[in-house]
């Protein structure tokens, strides 16, 4: 599916029961080099039994991220807004995505999203059918040292996150920071980020080559 004509095209999950909708449609603000999109990539594109697609949309969809997800089969849906521009347009598209997909969950990622998909949401009159978790990927926030506009959004979202089912942190230090800025969520979720142990796993070939091309015994430390 070419996602940079979405509104032109008829949606796979549209008229046809044969299709498995998206369980969980994942938002995101970009899909740049970045810790949050590492994670997220990594999530669409980890096994799931039983097999059920996951979505991705994309509120600025460029990045080499978006390449590796459409390379592994994940739909990429580009919402259009211009970075750092706020967009009516972009919200509604959200919007008819979320109707049209119809996810069990819509699961945001960073301030930017959370607070695009609340709103998507409530306007695409899903809001008592599809569960909204919001999710927070830093450790350590002082507004001080960012521009009045992004201060805004963090108070924005501080004083709607109750508005979310629950909010997702990677630490407990995450959630101490964002209590301390306001947040008063209906619940919050530790969960910590995955690590693919069989991407990491020891390969004593590799060991062996690197160690060879720099010249480094094998019985050296």
């Amino acid at each position: 599916m070419d996602t940079q004509n979405y509104e032109n095209v008829a949606h796979p999950y549209v008229g046809d029961p044969s299709v498995k909708t998206p369980a969980v449609l994942h938002v995101i603000t970009g899909l740049g080099i970045g810790g949050a999109e590492g994670v997220l990539v990594d999530l669409a594109l980890s096994k799931r039994a039983p097999a059920r697609p996951v979505a991705v949309a994309a509120l600025v969809a460029d990045g080499p991220n978006r390449a590796k997800l459409e390379s592994g089969g994940t739909l990429v849906i580009d919402i259009g807004m211009a970075r750092g521009r706020p967009s009516v347009r972009g919200l509604l598209k959200l919007a008819r995505v979320i109707r049209e997909i119809r996810p069990d969950v819509v699961q945001s990622w960073m301030y930017h999203a959370d607070l695009t998909s609340l709103f998507a949401l409530w306007l695409s009159g899903r809001r008592t059918k599809t569960r909204l978790l919001w999710s927070i990927r830093c450790s350590d926030m002082d507004p001080r040292q960012y521009g009045t506009m992004f201060r805004m959004v963090l108070w924005l979202w501080a004083k709607l996150a109750r508005y979310a089912d629950a909010v997702i942190a990677n630490s407990d230090a995450g959630v101490d920071v964002h209590r301390a800025l306001g947040m008063r969520a209906r619940a919050v979720l530790r969960i910590d980020n995955g690590l693919d142990t069989y991407r990491f796993r020891p390969d004593a070939e590799a060991r062996a080559r690197v160690r060879n091309e720099l010249g480094i015994s094998g019985d050296m430390i």
